[in-house]
C-alpha cells in the first residue's frame, strides 16, 4: 500500500515513463483527463506532447497492450482538444505515423487498432492533407506480417472514405493494388477490394483503365461486379479538415441569406459532395507518339481501304490504353483523323472518330488548339445514317465540348446548321442542344457571383421566354429558381420574344398596302373620290367576298381597258405618304471610311485564304503524286530484285553443271591413266594375271578431279614421285632374266613422261601455291634413285633364281 501511495503522488511526467506499466497507465489516464478538461487549445497541459515528440512516440509504443491503448486514447484527446496544424505536423515529421503503424495497427486488440486509425485521421484533419500520411503508410503494404498489411490497407481506406480523394490522393496507392490482390492472405485481399471500390467511387473509369490490365481474369470479373454495385453512388467527403471547417464557418457567417444552398452543399451529417475532385489528375501521362506505327502516313495514303483501316486499328489500340496523354505535338495525327472524315469507307470514319475522342479525353484542355481542325469535318460527316458511325461522331463531339466551352464550338455548329444537307442541319442542331443541356448554372461560394449569374439568366429568360429555358433549369434548387424568376420580372429589355413579331409587322403592312393601292389607282379611273382610309388601310381587309367594300368593284367597261389610263395626271389622287420608318443612329464619314477599309481587308483576307487553300490543295495533289510514284518505284525495285535473284540462281546452276562436267572429264582421264598403268604392268610381267590388275584398279573408288581431296592427292603425287607406286608394283612381279634389260625403258616412260603430263594437267585447275614449288628436276632425280634401287633388287632376285636352279 505504501508503494501504491508513492506512485499516486508522483507527477504525471514521471508516471508516463515509469517502469511499472500500471503506473504508466495511471499517468496516461491522468493526461487524458487533463486534455479533456482543458480550458482551450492554449492550455499548459498540452505542452507535454507538443514540446516532446519523442515522448509521444515512446508512449504510443508501450510494451504493455493495456497501457498502450490508454496512451492512444490520450493522444486522440490531445489532437481533439489541443491539436493544431503546427504540433500535428511536428509529430508527423518526428516519425509518429511509423510508430502508430508498427505498434498500433499490428496490435491484436481491436480497440488499439481503432484508436491508432483515429489518431491518423486526426493528423490528416489538422494538417489539411492526407498525402504525407498515406506516403508513410504505403511502405507497410510490403510487410511480411499479413495482419499489419491488412490493417495498413484498412487505415488508408478509412482516410479516403472520410476525407475523399481531393484531400488524400490515392496516387501512391494505385500501383500497389495489383500486388495486394495477389497476396496469400485472404484478409489482405478483402481489404484491398474494399479500398479499390472506395477509390473507384471517386475515380470511376479512370481507375479501371489503369488497374484492370495488371489483374487476372477472375479478379477482373469479381472486381467489375463490385464496381457495378456502386456505379450510381456519388462520393461524399464525410469529414472536413481544419481549414475547410474554418472556411465553412466564415462562409456561413458572411452568407446568411443563402442558408438553403449551404444546407444543400453540407448535409446534416457533415458530408460534402465531391464536385471539385478531378480523377484525371490522379493518372500518369503516357507518351504514345513513339508507339504509333512507323508507316502510318504511307498506309493512310494507300488506295486500299484495308490498309487504312489496319493502320487506324493499330492507332486505336495504342490510344485506348492511354487514359491521360503526355503533352506533345499531335498536329499530324489530328490532321490524319480530319482527313479520314472525308473517307468513303465508314469503318475508317468510325475509327478516326474514336481516335479523336481518345485524344480529347486524354488531353482535356490541351486539345483546344486542335479542335478547329476536326469539329467542322465531323459535323459535315454527320450525314451518315449508320448508327455506329453516328454514335462515334457524337461521342467525339461531346468529348470535345467537355474540354472546351460553347463559344469554341459555336461557329462551326452554326455553319453546320446552314448546310445544304438536311441531315447535317439536324445533327448540328442536336449537337448544339446537347451542348446547351450540359451547360449548368454556375454555383459559386460568393453570393455576388451567384447573384450576377441569376440576373443574367433572368434577363435571358425575359428575351427568349420561360419555355425556352425551362428545360435547362430543372436541376436548379427552388430557392435559386425563385430568384431567377424574380430577376426575370425585374428585367427590362427593348425586345422580347412575344413582342418582337408584331413590332416588325406593323410598320411594314401599311407601306405595302399603300404601294398596292397606288398602283391600282394609277391604272383605273376612280368612280368615287377615295378617302385616306381607303388609300392606306390600317388593317388587312376581309378576305371573304361578302365583306369586300363596294369601292373595290369596277364596271366591266373599265375592266376591259387594259394598260390605258383614263385619268389625267392632274386628276390623279396623290397617295398619302407612308409612315416614317425609324432608322438607327447615323454613321459619320470617318466610320464609313473605317467600315469600307474593314470590308476591303476582309475581301483581301478571304482572297488570301482562298489562295492558301488552293496552294494547300495543290500541295496535297503533288504529295499524292509523289506517294504514287514512290509506290511504283518500290514495285519496280522489288521486280528487279526478284529478277536479279533468279539470274544469280541460274549462274550458280550453270557453274555447278560446268564443275560436274569437269569432274566427269577428270574421272575419264584418270581411268585412262589407270588403264595405261595396267598395260605397263602387263608389259613388265607378261606372266601376271591381267584380270586381277584390272579388278584392283576398278576397286579403287573414283574421285572427282577437282574435288578438294583429289587436288591434295595430285599435289602430293609429284612429291612422292614413283617410289611407292613402283615399289608396290615391283613386289607383285616375278622377274625373269630375259626382261632385265627391257625394264628401265618402260618404267621410265611410265614414271616420268606420263606422270609429268598428269601433273601439268592438274596444275592448271589447282589454286594452291604449293604445286609451284615442286620442280621437274627433283622428280627426275627421285625417279632415277628408285630405278637404281629396282635394278639392284632385280639383280639379287636373278642370283637367287640361279642358285635354286643349280641345286641338285
Amino acid at each position: 500500500m505504501a508503494d501504491e501511495e508513492d506512485y499516486t503522488n508522483l507527477p504525471v511526467e514521471e508516471k508516463i515513463v515509469h517502469k511499472v506499466w500500471k503506473v504508466r497507465q495511471d499517468g496516461y489516464t491522468a493526461l487524458n483527463d487533463q486534455f479533456t478538461k482543458s480550458r482551450g487549445p492554449d492550455d499548459s497541459c498540452f505542452s507535454i506532447f507538443s514540446q516532446k515528440p519523442e515522448l509521444v512516440k515512446q508512449i504510443v509504443t508501450d510494451s504493455n497492450v493495456v497501457a498502450q491503448e490508454t496512451a492512444l486514447q490520450a493522444l486522440c484527446s490531445f489532437f481533439e482538444f489541443g491539436g493544431n496544424g503546427n504540433n500535428a505536423a511536428k509529430l508527423r515529421n518526428a516519425g509518429l505515423i511509423t510508430s502508430l503503424c508498427e505498434k498500433g495497427l499490428s496490435s491484436n486488440r481491436a480497440g488499439t487498432k481503432a484508436k491508432a486509425v483515429d489518431a491518423l485521421l486526426w493528423i490528416v484533419e489538422l494538417t489539411n492533407s492526407g498525402d504525407a500520411v498515406i506516403e508513410q503508410i504505403v511502405p507497410f503494404f510490403d510487410n511480411r506480417l499479413p495482419k499489419l498489411v491488412a490493417a495498413s490497407v484498412n487505415a488508408v481506406y478509412s482516410i479516403i472514405e472520410q476525407f475523399g480523394c481531393q484531400v488524400a490522393s490515392p496516387k501512391p496507392v494505385i500501383p500497389k493494388l495489383a500486388k495486394l490482390f495477389s497476396h496469400a492472405d485472404k484478409n489482405v485481399r478483402a481489404q484491398a477490394t474494399t479500398l479499390t471500390v472506395e477509390i473507384y467511387k471517386w475515380m470511376g473509369q479512370g481507375l479501371t483503365s489503369v488497374l484492370m490490365d495488371s489483374l487476372r481474369p477472375v479478379q477482373q470479373r469479381d472486381l467489375q461486379a463490385d464496381f457495378e454495385k456502386v456505379a450510381g453512388d456519388k462520393p461524399t467527403q464525410e469529414r472536413l479538415t481544419k481549414k475547410q471547417q474554418e472556411e465553412l464557418a466564415q462562409q456561413s457567417t458572411n452568407d446568411n441569406e443563402d442558408v438553403d444552398m449551404d444546407a444543400e452543399k453540407t448535409p446534416e451529417n457533415g458530408a460534402t459532395p465531391a464536385e471539385e475532385f478531378d480523377p484525371f489528375s490522379m493518372l500518369e501521362p503516357v507518351e504514345v507518339l513513339s508507339k504509333l506505327p512507323s508507316n502510318l502516313h504511307s498506309s493512310m495514303a494507300s488506295a486500299k481501304w484495308k490498309d487504312r483501316k489496319e493502320a487506324l486499328d493499330e492507332v486505336h489500340a495504342v490510344l485506348s490504353k492511354a487514359p491521360k496523354l503526355a503533352n506533345d505535338d499531335y498536329t499530324d495525327l489530328v490532321r490524319i483523323f480530319a482527313k479520314c472524315m472525308k473517307d468513303a469507307n465508314i469503318q475508317v470514319v468510325q475509327l478516326a472518330a474514336n481516335g479523336i475522342e481518345f485524344l480529347s479525353k486524354g488531353l482535356k484542355e490541351g486539345f483546344h488548339k486542335y479542335q478547329h481542325l476536326v469539329v467542322g469535318p465531323m459535323i459535315e460527316r454527320n450525314k451518315e445514317r449508320k448508327p455506329a458511325v453516328t454514335e462515334a461522331l457524337d461521342n467525339a463531339l461531346d468529348s470535345i465540348y467537355q474540354s472546351s466551352s460553347l463559344g469554341d464550338v459555336l461557329d462551326e455548329t452554326l455553319n453546320g446548321m446552314k448546310h445544304r444537307t438536311p441531315q447535317v442541319k439536324i445533327s448540328a442542331t442536336d449537337y448544339l442542344r446537347r451542348c446547351l443541356a450540359n451547360a449548368t448554372v454556375p454555383q459559386n461560394s460568393q453570393e455576388t457571383i451567384r447573384q450576377a449569374a441569376t440576373d443574367m439568366i433572368g434577363t435571358l429568360m425575359k428575351i427568349t421566354g420561360e419555355r425556352e429555358l425551362q428545360g435547362f433549369l430543372e436541376k436548379v434548387d427552388e430557392n435559386r429558381l425563385a430568384k431567377v424568376k424574380a430577376a426575370h420580372d425585374k428585367a427590362e429589355v427593348k425586345t422580347t420574344a412575344s413582342a418582337a413579331s408584331p413590332q416588325r409587322k406593323q410598320p411594314q403592312q401599311p407601306s405595302r398596302l399603300a404601294t398596292s393601292s397606288t398602283s391600282k389607282i394609277s391604272s383605273v379611273p376612280p368612280l368615287r373620290k377615295p378617302t385616306s382610309s381607303q388609300a392606306i388601310p390600317s388593317k388587312r381587309g376581309a378576305t371573304s367576298p361578302a365583306k369586300k367594300p363596294e369601292t373595290t368593284k369596277l364596271p366591266s367597261s373599265v375592266r376591259s381597258l387594259t394598260g390605258r389610263s383614263l385619268v389625267s395626271s392632274s386628276t390623279r389622287p396623290t397617295p398619302s405618304a407612308p409612315e416614317p420608318v425609324q432608322k438607327g443612329p447615323s454613321i459619320d464619314a470617318e466610320q464609313l471610311r473605317e467600315l469600307e477599309s474593314l470590308r476591303k481587308e476582309k475581301q483581301e483576307l478571304l482572297a488570301h485564304t482562298k489562295r492558301l487553300v488552293e496552294a494547300q490543295s495543290q500541295w496535297e495533289r503533288e504529295r499524292e503524286q509523289c506517294y504514287e510514284q514512290m509506290r511504283q518505284l518500290q514495285a519496280q525495285l522489288e521486280t528487279l530484285q526478284d529478277d536479279n535473284a533468279a539470274k544469280r540462281q541460274e549462274v550458280i546452276d550453270k557453274d555447278a553443271e560446268i564443275l560436274h562436267h569437269k569432274n566427269e572429264a577428270g574421272n575419264a582421264k584418270l581411268k585412262i591413266l589407270s588403264m595405261e598403268q595396267v598395260i605397263a604392268m602387263l608389259k613388265l610381267n607378261p606372266t601376271g594375271n591381267p584380270d586381277s590388275l584390272i579388278e584392283e584398279r576398278r576397286s579403287d573408288p573414283p574421285q572427282p578431279l577437282f574435288s578438294p581431296t583429289r587436288t591434295v592427292e595430285l599435289q602430293g603425287e609429284e612429291s612422292r614421285g614413283t617410289n611407292n607406286e613402283l615399289s608396290s608394283r615391283v613386289d607383285r612381279l616375278s622377274i625373269d632374266g630375259h626382261n632385265a634389260s627391257g625394264f628401265q625403258e618402260p618404267k621410265q616412260n611410265y614414271a616420268s613422261p606420263k606422270r609429268a603430263e598428269l601433273t601439268r594437267h592438274t596444275s592448271s585447275y589447282s589454286t594452291s601455291s604449293s604445286k609451284e614449288n615442286v620442280s621437274e628436276e627433283d622428280n627426275w632425280k627421285k625417279a632415277a634413285e628408285v630405278t637404281a634401287q629396282l635394278k639392284a633388287r632385280i639383280e639379287k632376285m636373278k642370283q637367287r633364281n640361279r642358285l635354286s636352279l643349280n641345286r641338285p
